[in-house]
């Protein structure tokens, strides 16, 4: 049997014995598989940005508060069942990521800045008119947050995140969360800080088997992806992005496609967190502790390979059980891990192979014929 093909079987063997884990074992194991998928979708879609283009985000986590906020909102007012809502909730996600990126295009970010400015601003004019006449337009529940939300989108808009690199695009990021955040605690439309209550009938053996499917989704397009063309374009972004420009790579359009893609799978892994956990509140769903959780698991398993954000997620599952309850100890723990991960392992887990340490192969060396005399 090749390689491939007994790799392919021994995929599908743990597939189906991980499909039949919530109809043997107990709840607690469920459970704790549930968690332990959704991390490592987490990771893998940071490691989507951060390991094969070279996007360092802290502000991932937006993501995941409005997965979970789009589940809620869709559930309670408009009464939809949460299958439903959880892929419109990636729908939800996929467009703000797309919000962000649209002043990329470098050959017209000048017209298309100053047009998204004065549209949104003229349509901010246009509201604000039509709530002093009718009041009951007003869905933001109050002055305050519709101003401020507004303002943040028009920022969005204007503001040409995915051209900044490095430390930049890190805190631009960053930011845009935690206005978010700022914005959902006092939004009333969605409970401002007591959050809302996403009361559903899902059991955990469908929010399991829901998990998995979108594990072997996310890990699936990202083989897929890092198999053909896209996959070398991404490398030689990250590698010199200039000279993956000079080469005729569409760099723009790239980055574009991969950060839509990371934030619909962080936000559909959001949506099904908050569905398990049944309450979603911004302090819950805008916390830093998610971009720490997916940066260890992905930094910890191995930046830029396809395995290292789940095998990172597994062990990021294990200490964070090991220490349940010593919150203040757990991130203490998290935080010794990853220096001597950083010290020991700088290629993270998947970097230290020592049963692939077989005898080096001689180097190849060209022959030198001597010519005829």
């Amino acid at each position: 049997m090749s390689r491939p093909v007994a790799r392919g079987a021994a995929l599908a063997a743990a597939l189906v014995l991980l499909l039949a884990v919530p109809r043997l074992a107990g709840s607690y194991v469920t459970d704790l598989l549930f968690t332990f998928f959704l991390y490592a979708v987490l990771a893998q879609g940071w490691n989507l940005m951060a390991g094969y283009c070279g996007l360092l985000s802290f502000g991932n986590l937006v993501f995941i508060g409005v997965g979970g906020f789009a589940v809620a909102v869709l559930h309670y007012y408009f009464g939809v069942s949460v299958w439903l809502a959880l892929p419109l909730a990636g729908v939800a996600s996929a467009l703000l990521a797309y919000l962000v990126a649209i002043p990329i295009n470098a050959r017209r970010s000048r017209r298309t800045v100053w047009a998204w400015v004065g549209g949104a601003v003229l349509l901010w004019a246009a509201y604000e008119a039509a709530i002093a006449q009718a009041p009951w337009l007003d869905v933001f529940g109050g002055a305050y947050i519709r101003r401020v939300l507004i303002l943040l989108l028009i920022f969005i808009g204007a503001v040409p995140v995915l051209r900044l690199q490095g430390a930049f695009f890190a805190v631009a990021s960053w930011l845009i969360a935690a206005s978010f955040q700022s914005v959902f605690t006092e939004w009333k439309l969605v409970g401002a800080g007591a959050g809302m209550q996403i009361a559903s009938d899902a059991s955990l053996a469908q929010m399991y088997d829901a998990a998995l499917l979108l594990l072997v989704a996310a890990t699936g397009a990202a083989w897929g992806m890092l198999r053909s063309r896209f996959g070398l374009a991404l490398t030689a972004i990250r590698d010199d992005e200039e000279a993956a420009a000079t080469a005729g790579i569409e760099v723009h359009a790239i980055k574009l496609l991969v950060f839509v893609l990371s934030g619909t799978m962080t936000g559909l892994a959001g949506g099904l967190y908050f569905i398990n956990v049944v309450t979603v509140t911004p302090s819950a769903g805008f916390t830093i502790y998610w971009s720490a959780a997916m940066v260890f698991a992905t930094v910890a398993g191995g930046m830029g390979t396809l395995g290292g954000p789940i095998l990172g997620a597994a062990l990021f599952v294990v200490v964070e059980q090991l220490l349940n309850g010593r919150a203040e100890l757990g991130q203490l723990v998290l935080g010794v891990c990853s220096i001597l991960l950083v010290l020991l392992l700088p290629q993270g887990l998947l970097g230290w192979r020592p049963w692939r340490r077989g005898p080096r192969a001689a180097p190849v060396t060209a022959k030198v014929v001597p010519e005829p005399g």
